[in-house]
């Protein structure tokens, strides 16, 4: 009898030493894990933020993921990036959650930006850096009173990394100062393989062509971008005071032509 035990108590340690092994080996564990110490979320369909997280706006072609990532840092996506590169697992990046086809998201592993939220605006240098996990309204409510616009986009909840990948085109502004994609100075990308790299005009100038049109922003994860700021004249000035009018609904459209009367003084 007392042998019984003894191989039993024997048994149950090595089944828990064999246990903690695997769960420290497995990547996908460790992976996880990280994220979640550094303040990141790993979110499955039991959590309660799990259904705002993955609602799309084009409610048509829903579909629900079976995990949920939402790094903290870059080395934390840099780490989930060769994690499931190595044991070959598909994953999709999610910004905004506004592609039509639903491109950010799919029945696997989804890759958040939406805790990848930091913005800096250097008005002396006329430039904004924007994290992964920005929304076009974040960067709007900074620049709301200045006389500086940047070449987002006209719906506010529009993630600024996947409007830019599609070409990123204002319609206010774009004649005069070109796309969001004109206006890119650089990107820092983290790259399938774990890699954090920066594409410009003078660095990995052939990913930096590719990030800006060349094929549907499949070549890496952007971590920030960064854009110019511009100035707008007294033409622009009136077209974006009309353009507030109209959103209120409150226009007056046989007057509206002179708001556009500059005096000869001015």
């Amino acid at each position: 009898m007392i042998d019984s035990y003894i191989r039993l108590y024997i048994t149950i340690i090595f089944l828990s030493i064999r246990f903690v092994i695997n769960t420290q080996s497995d990547p996908l564990s460790t992976l996880e894990s990280t994220i979640i110490s550094h303040g990141g979320q790993v979110l499955r369909v039991t959590d309660p933020q799990y259904k705002a997280a993955t609602t799309l706006h084009n409610r048509a072609i829903q579909t629900w993921p079976d995990l949920i990532l939402r790094p903290t840092t870059y080395n934390d996506v840099s780490l989930a990036l060769s994690t499931d590169s190595s044991i070959r697992i598909p994953i999709r990046i999610m910004g905004g959650r506004h592609s039509h086809g639903g491109y950010c998201s799919h029945q696997g592993t989804v890759l958040d930006s939406a805790l990848l939220k930091g913005l800096t605006i250097d008005w002396t240098a006329g430039i904004v850096i924007m994290q992964a996990g920005v929304l076009w309204q974040d960067v709007y409510r900074v620049l709301n009173g200045s006389e500086y616009v940047v070449m987002g986009g006209i719906c506010p909840t529009v993630g600024v990394v996947g409007f830019t990948f599609g070409g990123g085109n204002n319609a206010m502004y774009s004649p005069s100062y070109g796309r969001a994609t004109d206006n890119v100075l650089n990107f820092k990308v983290a790259l399938y393989n774990g890699s954090i790299v920066t594409a410009s005009s003078n660095t990995n100038v052939d990913l930096y062509w590719a990030l800006r049109g060349g094929g549907g922003g499949n070549f890496g994860y952007v971590l920030e971008m960064t854009q110019k700021l511009h100035r707008i004249n007294g033409t622009l000035k009136k077209i974006k005071e009309v353009y507030r009018t109209l959103r209120k609904g409150s226009v007056d459209f046989q007057n509206a032509p002179n708001v556009f009367k500059v005096s000869k003084k001015g």
